[in-house]
């Protein structure tokens, strides 16, 4: 299709405008993947490109349900979620930009000329129902499949909870007495009278109050025992309330001298988003 055609199309009606390479690049690092393909599928329906614009839009559904679980699902990797997501947006946002140019560089050129790109406010208002989707997605999957049970690459799955629910062959629970809680710990390698001292510990400490659905895990890795608290509240996070965890070591190593030990807060919001904590072993 040469200039002159491209040109009377276009002024022939509104769906022929094109979006610029950099107005696709800001949808798609607002909106991902789904956002510059579906604004990239536009540009090629409007060049009467059907085939092209059928791949794009594939392409940015499939990227959209493979990937998008997958950045969901890596939460205690740094930075936090929050920000892999931003990044992984803005790199698509490049990545696109260049796409775009690739294909469509000289087409844009000739619509920008003639002041026949397409307007900046449909690229928001689609940067902005592409990541509404993509959360809905997200959170769609997290609530069918939650962090609850997920292990860390430097633990051993063989001694961590599978789920809420459920603990793996190598695992025992007990009832904090006295507390609102659940202890979870390695059969293997602690003996219950010891766990039931952890228990009392992290209760006297003030971790299990006031909820039932309370838990803690106890193992060890090395010669340190973990102690991994699930938390109610995103303050146990805050630097005063780090005393706690300071004391809670101390009083541990009273009652086990000798011995290592590092406490994890694991804190998961209603969205489902995890943040952890991490005390130096010692």
């Amino acid at each position: 299709m040469d200039a002159d055609e491209i040109i009377r199309r276009a002024k022939a009606g509104p769906g022929i405008r094109l979006f610029s390479d950099r107005a696709i690049a800001a949808g798609t690092a607002l909106g991902g993947p789904i956002t510059g393909c579906y604004l990239l599928a536009h540009n090629f329906k409007s060049l009467h490109e059907s085939v092209r614009a059928k791949k794009s839009l594939i392409f940015g559904i499939l990227v959209t349900l493979i990937v998008s679980p997958f950045i969901a699902y890596i939460p205690d990797l740094a930075p936090p979620l929050e920000i892999q997501t931003i990044i992984f947006r803005i790199i698509s946002g490049v990545i696109f930009y260049f796409i775009v140019r690739h294909f469509q560089k000289n087409r844009i050129k000739i619509h920008r000329e003639n002041d026949l790109l397409g307007s900046g406010l449909l690229v928001f208002v689609a940067g902005i129902a592409g990541a509404a989707i993509s959360s809905i997605y997200i959170l769609t999957i997290l609530s069918l499949f939650p962090f609850h049970g997920t292990t860390e690459g430097n633990i051993d799955p063989n001694i961590v909870r599978l789920n809420k629910t459920g603990i793996s062959n190598n695992l025992a629970s007990l009832k904090i007495k006295n507390a609102s809680g659940i202890l979870y710990y390695d059969s293997l390698t602690i003996k219950q009278k010891d766990a039931e001292t952890f228990g009392k510990l992290i209760s006297q400490i003030g971790y299990f109050k006031n909820r039932s659905d309370n838990e803690a895990d106890v193992y060890k890795k090395g010669d340190a025992y973990i102690v991994d608290i699930d938390v109610q509240d995103p303050n146990w996070f805050d630097p005063q309330a780090q005393k706690r965890n300071r004391r809670l070591i101390d009083m541990f190593s009273k009652s086990f001298p000798n011995n290592k030990f590092q406490i994890i807060l694991v804190y998961i919001d209603s969205s489902g988003v995890m943040q952890k904590y991490y005390t130096d072993i010692k």
